[in-house]
């Protein structure tokens, strides 16, 4: 267990009680000791800090050969934060590491749209690096359950990719993307329970937003794919499957109502 802002040590050196005392780090992990001044012992074990303590009292010719022993007095518990897609995201007091699976479970778990990918920040790391881990149900995963968290570190659950399917389908809404994070056209408009009696199949589109915030409207071969006839369109996360109605009089879609749909629409979560 390493030492941290907050923490209370109890120091003793032998024969020499001047210097005896307990001592709180600073928000800088410091010490002031007197006479020997401030000792930065932020990050070290109780057995490293007697060695930078017996380091700086012979560098500043106060004891030749010092004898220091430290003890925790009380322990500054730093934060483990919790960010995403969590029941209960926040700050989570640790003295020591903890497993990537009980972080989580100290934050209430992951919610139903959570999606596999987990970003952490180390603390000391600089703010721009992060390590992504997959955490999903695969055999693999119980690697990154095991994954150690360190106070002060930071965890972010992202949230799963969702496609919307609205329009004339038997249960429009939007579908947490698989496992994998992959689904097609026709796997989409099945978890949608299929397309309705008075649906347009072949006036299906796909709503994309592209990466500059442009939207593009892909038309989708749907009586063919289901023919075996044409490939399955593979979807990306937060497109728009849009199934007309047949008694439409014109295959002119307005987007921005679709778009204006799917963000009150209903999630729905299959894994």
């Amino acid at each position: 267990m390493k030492l941290v802002p907050g923490s209370m040590v109890d120091i003793h050196v032998f024969e020499e009680t001047d210097l005896d005392g307990t001592y709180r780090l600073d928000g800088h992990g410091n010490i002031s000791l007197p006479l020997a001044g401030s000792i930065h012992i932020e990050s070290l074990t109780l057995r490293e800090a007697e060695a930078a303590i017996s380091a700086k009292l012979v560098a500043e010719e106060i004891l030749r050969a010092p004898h220091v022993v430290v003890n925790i007095d009380e322990y500054g518990a730093q934060n483990i934060v919790v960010l995403g897609e969590v029941t209960s995201p926040g700050r989570y007091p640790a003295l020591a590491s903890r497993r990537l699976v009980d972080v989580l479970a100290m934050a209430g778990g992951r919610t139903p749209v959570a999606g596999n990918e987990i970003v952490i920040h180390r603390s000391d790391q600089p703010a721009e690096t992060t390590e992504s881990v997959h955490y999903g149900r695969d055999t693999d995963s119980r690697t990154s359950a095991d994954l150690e968290i360190h106070p002060g570190d930071t965890v972010l659950v992202k949230k799963a990719g969702i496609v919307y399917v609205l329009g004339s389908v038997n249960r429009p809404g939007g579908y947490v993307m698989q496992e994998a994070g992959d689904l097609n056209i026709a796997q989409a408009i099945a978890l949608a329970f299929g397309t309705a009696p008075e649906a347009a199949n072949g006036s299906i589109r796909v709503i994309r937003k592209q990466s500059d915030g442009s939207i593009v409207e892909l038309p989708v071969l749907y009586d063919k794919v289901n023919k075996g006839e044409a490939t399955a369109l593979s979807l990306q996360p937060e497109d728009i499957v849009f199934v007309p109605s047949s008694k439409w009089k014109s295959t002119f879609i307005n987007t921005k109502g679709v778009m204006a749909s799917a963000a009150g629409a209903s999630i729905y979560v299959f894994r």
